[in-house]
């Protein structure tokens, strides 16, 4: 899709014609047997594929909050499936903007991210509405990990068919799926289970028995936006969850450019190598989301104290290990070793603080995770250009260590917040005043001798 440079290449390579150290670059050239890799369309530098890199994350913030509200007071049903549509069909259209100019492009994928905002934090709408406490845990990382098996099957098949069939295809591909999506979303998916017509009722009152401690109808009539934004604990929340996804969008963005560049890869090896280490980020994560759900219910550590164990594993084992990538330079086995181990760590969120904010106030579960995604999106936008920024022209091992270094650095202050912040008390704004009133009420009636 883009063109390679090459007086670029010569910058880098030919280390007997400029003062550079041999040993900050790796042996070899970048393959140029790819026709789409070595004579792309666009010449497009490091910066400028940041910005467009990024383009979608710009959008993305735009309508999290704004989706998850809608969802609380609408239902999830039809705020989906619209996004799914909207996403599906501007992707489609993305080679056409992308020819006519890099800024049409750009603008294009401002609203696919826009349109695809929503779907995350109506995600928690519909997980607070059909799932019990004691499920959560595990069935929303079944959920959240169903996406990370997308980026997968995405990375692994995007390179080979843009060598065989063009770069056009991807698009099209992706966004047709999507746009086809709608149709079993829309026939099978409901808004809560009192308006599924054909759950049984054995079913259905057990899911309510076991949210109605948390349900309150009138708590969807006004946000205590106040409270939220000041509590400590929902900021722990954001803090390392955005930590967190500061590794995933480093990795996501940029693995096949740092696999193509620095270990010469060519397109399609980049394609299906970057995305080995995303297998273990689903397999891990449905692993740890079952087994967090299992230390919590069972009692062997306290809900808070599951949190941090699992949360130590994913932002300070995962650092570890993404650190221990610069100390083997140019072994593209050991890197990618050691970039599998990495995914594998951080996927421990998903028995850790992943739903920390249905904890919290299930209640506003959407307006939360709109926040909380919303703010945890700006690493798709800033880490692609703090890339751009550290690696344009200047393709070396150095400028990639310090990108790794940024990495584990975010990660680990996040982790720290979180330790002394984080909380997994139902938040007494959750509920209105006069609720709390009635069943203080209620317990004193209780409490009377008859």
């Amino acid at each position: 899709m883009v063109k390679t440079d090459s007086k670029e290449n010569e910058t880098i390579f030919n280390v007997t014609t400029i003062a550079i150290d041999y040993d900050d670059v790796c042996p070899g050239e970048t393959s140029t047997t790819s026709t789409a890799e070595g004579n792309g369309e666009f010449d497009w530098n490091e910066e400028l594929q940041g910005y467009v890199l990024s383009a979608t994350g710009y959008g993305i913030i735009l309508t999290h909050v704004i989706g998850g509200r809608l969802s609380e007071k609408f239902g999830p049903k039809y705020i989906i499936g619209s996004s799914l549509f909207f996403t599906g069909l501007l992707t489609v259209l993305c080679p056409l903007f992308a020819r006519w100019h890099v800024i049409a492009f750009i603008v294009l994928r401002v609203l696919v991210g826009a349109t695809s905002g929503v779907i995350l934090p109506s995600m928690q709408v519909i997980i607070s509405r059909w799932y019990t406490v004691e499920e959560r845990q595990f069935m929303s990382s079944i959920i959240l990990s169903s996406i990370s098996f997308c980026l997968v099957a995405t990375l692994s098949a995007s390179g080979i068919l843009a060598d065989a069939l063009g770069w056009p295809f991807v698009f099209y591909l992706c966004g047709g799926l999507t746009i086809f999506w709608v149709i079993p979303w829309l026939l099978f998916i409901y808004d809560s289970p009192e308006v599924h017509p054909f759950i049984s009722d054995e079913e259905k009152n057990h899911i309510l028995n076991s949210l109605v401690k948390y349900k309150n109808d009138k708590a969807t009539v006004m946000v205590p936006w106040i409270s939220i934004l000041t509590s400590a604990p929902v900021w722990a929340h954001i803090v390392f969850g955005f930590g967190h996804s500061w590794v995933s969008a480093t990795l996501i963005s940029e693995l096949p450019t740092y696999l193509s560049r620095i270990l010469h890869f060519n397109l399609k090896q980049s394609g299906l190598t970057s995305a080995i280490p995303f297998i273990f980020t689903p397999i891990g994560g449905m692993f740890f989301g079952y087994v967090g759900q299992k230390v919590r219910m069972n009692g062997y550590l306290s809900p808070l104290n599951s949190m941090r164990f699992f949360n130590t594993i994913c932002s300070v084992l995962g650092p570890i290990i993404l650190f221990s990538i610069t100390l083997v330079g140019c072994d593209a086995m050991a890197t990618l070793v050691l970039l599998c181990c990495t995914q594998l760590a951080t996927s421990a969120y998903s028995g850790g603080s992943l739903v920390n904010n249905l904890d919290l106030a299930n209640n506003y579960a959407g307006t939360i995770s709109g926040i909380s995604i919303t703010i945890i999106s700006l690493t798709s936008i800033f880490s692609p250009l703090v890339v751009g920024e550290l690696t344009n022209n200047d393709q070396t091992l150095t400028q990639w260590h310090i990108v790794f270094y940024i990495s584990a650095l975010i990660t680990l202050c996040s982790y720290v917040f979180f330790t002394i912040f984080g909380s997994v008390e139902e938040q007494p704004w959750n509920r209105p005043v006069s609720d709390n009133r009635e069943s203080q009420a209620d317990v004193s009636e209780k409490q009377q001798p008859v």
